[in-house]
C-alpha cells in the first residue's frame, strides 16, 4: 500500500466501497456535470458517455485537481 499513488487509491476506494463510489460519483456530477464510471484495469476514471470516450488518467487527474483548486481559490 505505501506505492499506491492517490489516484490508484481513489479508484481502489470506488471499487470497495460502496459510500465511496457514489460519493465520488456525487463529486465528479457535480464539477463535470456528467456521469463516471470508474475502472481499475485501465486505471482511468471515465467522464460521460462511454461512447465518447472522455478519459481521465493517471496524468490528467493531476491537472484537475490543479484546474479545480485553481478555480475555488484553494491554492
Amino acid at each position: 500500500m505505501a506505492e499506491i499513488t492517490d489516484f490508484q487509491y481513489l479508484l481502489l476506494m470506488s471499487q470497495l466501497d460502496i459510500q465511496v463510489n457514489e460519493n465520488l460519483k456525487a463529486a465528479f456530477k457535480f464539477f463535470t456535470h456528467e456521469d463516471v464510471v470508474f475502472s481499475l484495469d485501465p486505471a482511468q476514471i471515465v467522464i460521460g458517455p462511454i461512447s465518447e470516450k472522455h478519459l481521465l488518467t493517471e496524468d490528467k487527474f493531476y491537472d484537475f485537481q490543479r484546474v479545480l483548486r485553481r478555480m475555488y481559490f484553494l491554492d
